[in-house]
């Protein structure tokens, strides 16, 4: 059984190994997106955050034994992360960066069609097969917009621009409320775009000063959401007018509860939703009582069927979703019509134990760090397109509470999204172009005047 006394060294082992990461990708100028930084706040506070917590001696949380279990996984995972990320990753030198490189319509083109996606389409593409997993990356292609339009205006020393592109990044968690009635989607794409705008933003201090501020208001608008929550899903998923949603939302900030460290209330809204340790600590526990067995890695095999689309394969046996896997290795039983993530580090934790989350997260440090790097090429020489490219997968891969098969599927839909907005982009550009062409052609010289003798003839 582990206390409260064996726990503070792994929390502070956690830390080390995230804070390690930053200082050494900043001391090799590793010229990254934000793309590891956002990885690491998103990890943080699906677990650190939840451990730290359980810590408080005000506070005992009912589970404080599986927040432990499964806290102890987590910091394995990120170890070999940074084992990954740091030892594995190519080593990539800085890109000199190239001002008023790129189309400067570019990042409102993506914008506008991710949003389009995301809005219009989406409701009509869960009826074509393989239509939802590409539609759905709209989102993806919406932040992507936003992170190019926060470059070109700081890279072009637009501040008034610059600041406008950030505020409308800052709505995002906000816009996820009124449409879906989730705040997690708004806030995980708010944390990418930031963190590429904190990869180039200086001086360093306003940035960590700003990261301070914004990490109490998240919390705070996190615990007040939590508060109204079913409330405002009745009202979302009920279908009611936008004007009555924006009615409910701001009766929800204008009674913000600012997040307090002494309050039960606030401490237990994040151990009991955001924390994602007990539910990995409830499946270390059940396998150690031999309750079930490892999978051996029939969900890394899942993974890989579920990038076969669809619309190939229609009676695919994969499915997206649901809490049939989770209750598996759990035993906790869930609402049926409830979704819950298995999350990276109890998926492969599952499948080989501790040893599955050392090398599933040792690669997948790699991987990331690797394509965060080949981002900051494209986007510092001006070739947006392809920073798309590589960013879209990027994206994907931030999904530390998502499964497997949503994240290979998500990053093959990444790649398909990205190569057919990219050609469209390419093509409209090109006949653009030669519409704009005019053609000249060499009139016939007409004789000039004669002069004589002074005189015109």
């Amino acid at each position: 059984m582990s206390t409260a006394n064996d726990m503070v060294g792994w929390v502070i082992a956690w830390a080390a190994a995230a804070v390690l990461i930053s200082v050494v990708r900043t001391a090799r100028q590793a010229g990254g997106v934000g793309l590891v930084t956002a990885f690491l706040v998103n990890f943080g506070m699906a677990y650190w955050i939840g451990a730290a917590i359980a810590l408080l001696p005000w506070y005992d949380p009912p589970n404080v034994q599986e927040i432990f279990d499964g806290f102890r996984q987590s910091t394995f995972a990120i170890v070999s992360f940074a084992v990954g990320v740091l030892l594995l990753a190519p080593r990539r030198a800085s890109t000199p960066e190239v001002r008023d490189a790129g189309d400067a319509r570019l990042p409102r083109v993506y914008l506008v069609l991710g949003l389009v996606c995301f809005i219009v389409l989406v409701p009509v593409a869960n009826r074509i097969p393989s239509g939802s997993a590409l539609v759905s990356q709209g989102w993806n292609l919406a932040v992507a917009g936003l992170a190019l339009g926060c470059w070109c205006a700081w890279s072009r020393a637009r501040s008034v621009a610059f600041g406008w592109w950030l505020t409308a990044t800052l709505c995002l968690p906000l816009l996820t409320i009124l449409t879906q009635g989730f705040l997690g989607y708004g806030t995980t794409a708010a944390i990418a775009v930031l963190c590429l705008v904190a990869s180039f933003y200086r001086p360093r201090w306003r940035v960590f000063a700003a990261a301070l501020v914004l990490m109490y208001v998240g919390l705070s608008l996190y615990v007040t959401y939590m508060r109204d929550r079913n409330g405002i899903r009745e009202i979302v998923w009920g279908g009611a007018p936008i004007a009555v949603r924006v009615n409910t939302l701001y009766q929800t900030i204008s009674t913000l509860e600012w997040f307090n460290i002494y309050n039960p209330d606030h401490l237990a809204r994040i151990t009991e939703r955001l924390d994602q340790n007990a539910q990995v600590g409830a499946a270390v526990e059940y396998l150690e009582q031999g309750l079930a067995q490892l999978a051996y890695g029939k969900t890394l095999i899942d993974g890989l069927v579920s990038l076969v689309p669809r619309a190939i394969w229609p009676s695919k046996p994969i499915v997206v979703g649901g809490a049939a896997l989770v209750t598996q290795y759990t035993g906790i039983q869930f609402d049926p019509t409830t979704t819950v993530g298995v999350g990276n580090i109890m998926e492969s934790y599952i499948s080989f134990g501790t040893i599955g989350v050392v090398v599933w997260f040792v690669l997948l440090g790699a991987v990331l760090a690797r394509v965060d790097a080949a981002a900051a090429a494209h986007l510092r020489r001006g070739e947006w397109p392809k920073f798309v490219q590589w960013y879209l997968p990027g994206l994907s891969l931030l999904a530390v509470n998502g499964s497997i098969v949503e994240l290979t599927s998500s990053v093959g839909a990444a790649i398909v999204v990205t190569l057919a907005v990219n050609s469209l982009i390419a093509r409209s550009r090109a006949q653009s172009s030669r519409s704009q062409r005019v053609v000249v052609r060499p009139t016939a010289r007409q004789p000039g005047p004669v002069v004589v003798n002074g005189r015109l003839r």
